[in-house]
């Protein structure tokens, strides 16, 4: 999980907003059964979508499920030219205003394929 938005972000730094929680839909199962370690339950959720995950100060999993801020050991030891920066700068300034934080993957797929076409389409 990637997290940009600086209000965000603060919660993290600052503790307040730093659990996670999830929302999904599901089909329950009210069918009663016992686990493989023999312990009795009265359902069972099927067919899980997830909808979202939300920073909070208070998740539902609690204090175990939690943004860790550390940097990937793999970025650590990336070092970055002056015009990859640039790059990347660029980049981000470009695509952030035109897509939502929720964007789905094609809608990203689209936005990159519309560019590359006016890139490569003939100065009018």
């Amino acid at each position: 999980m990637s997290i940009w938005d600086n209000s965000a972000i603060a919660g993290i730094e600052t503790d307040e907003q730093r659990e996670i929680s999830s929302s999904y839909a599901y089909v329950a199962d009210m069918t009663p059964g016992t686990t493989p370690d023999g312990e009795p339950y009265d359902g069972v959720m099927r067919n899980i979508v997830g909808n979202h995950v939300a920073l909070v100060g208070d998740g539902r999993a609690g204090p175990d499920c939690l943004v860790m801020d550390s940097l990937p050991q793999e970025l650590k030891r990336m070092k970055l030219s002056k015009k990859e920066v640039a790059v990347l700068t660029a980049l981000g300034t470009y695509l952030a205003p035109r897509l939502a934080q929720d964007a789905a993957p094609r809608d990203l797929l689209r936005l990159m394929a519309q560019h590359k076409r006016r890139q490569l389409s003939p100065a009018r």
